[in-house]
């Protein structure tokens, strides 16, 4: 059985964003062009916009006058290595791979960012991902020059739908051909950016794990208050937890839960779970129909899990 594991990339594998050692490496020419007081302020200046196209944009522009010789190239081999991963990775990869085999699970990787692509595939967890998905520029050998690709936060759904139908979106499948089936889904991610995403493959069976910074209070609060609820059917999200990809972390211990229980629901539970998440928010209005599936619920322990929100600070 093959389950996919969908990440961001900023802030979910990462503690900072992606173009962060790009503007430290620039920092005092941003810093007398636009008078910032640290390189996190670069992101005040693309404001007001959808981020992939706010901050390609404003990049671009930069890349004349500041950017000086910033290539594809240079992207990948310099910055994309300094950028600062989140504890434990890249090898939770291979110990989370070796812990879906226990449970006669196949794990495939996918990543999708409104970032640039040559940043994430220069970093030490590109290899483990059989898609990434991200923006991208054009350059000549001697700068980037222009926008070759965007990724919009509201499009992270269509290229879910995508890899999750086998390369072609509009063809029409039974959810057995999918080559990744809606319920075998768990999309990891950090914000707001992700709630569409986060919302379709909760509303299908997936299972939503969102992410924050360990130990800071603030960001726990702030997840939970953006992506978090009381009860199951108003939650972007069935479980938060603390950024910590170690072993033996609550994020690896909560994953390996997961695991289990689709592995478990493969064999024991045939319910279409959109039957079930519409009955939870009351949109089935046939009264024989909200019988059969409460009948179902009350008796299934996996559709009962997957309605368990799983919501923990450390």
């Amino acid at each position: 059985m093959r389950v996919g594991f969908f990440y961001d990339y900023d802030y979910t594998l990462t503690e900072e964003f992606q173009q962060n050692p790009i503007f430290k490496e620039y920092f005092s020419e941003l810093q007398k062009k636009y008078g910032l007081k640290s390189p996190e302020d670069y992101w005040k200046l693309c404001s007001g916009k959808d981020k992939g196209a706010a901050w390609m944009g404003q990049f671009l522009k930069d890349s004349k006058t500041i950017f000086h010789g910033l290539t594809n190239k240079k992207m990948h081999d310099y910055f994309g290595k300094k950028i600062e991963l989140s504890p434990g990775l890249p090898e939770w990869f291979e110990r989370i791979e070796k812990h879906g085999k226990f449970f006669g699970i196949e794990i495939e990787n996918h990543l999708i960012s409104a970032g640039v692509l040559p940043l994430i595939t220069g970093s030490p967890v590109a290899p483990f991902f059989k898609t990434i998905t991200s923006g991208e520029f054009l350059d000549k050998g001697n700068g980037i020059y222009k926008i070759d690709s965007i990724v919009e936060s509201f499009r992270k759904v269509e290229y879910l739908k995508k890899i999750c139908k086998g390369g072609d979106l509009h063809r029409d499948l039974d959810i057995g051909d999918y080559h990744i089936n809606y319920r075998n889904l768990i999309v990891f991610g950090d914000g707001q950016s992700d709630k569409d995403l986060f919302k379709y493959a909760k509303q299908r069976g997936g299972t939503v794990v969102a992410v924050y910074t360990k130990g800071e209070k603030k960001s726990f609060d702030k997840c939970v208050s953006s992506l978090g609820a009381s009860d199951y059917a108003h939650s972007f999200v069935n479980t938060i937890k603390s950024r910590d990809y170690n072993e033996n972390s609550s994020l690896e211990k909560k994953v390996i839960q997961i695991l289990q229980t689709i592995s478990e629901s493969e064999k024991n539970c045939d319910m279409d779970w959109e039957l079930v998440n519409n009955w939870k928010l009351n949109h089935i209005k046939n009264k024989k129909i909200c019988e059969d599936i409460e009948e179902h619920f009350n008796s299934c322990k996996y559709c009962q899990q997957k309605t368990k929100l799983d919501f923990s600070f450390d």
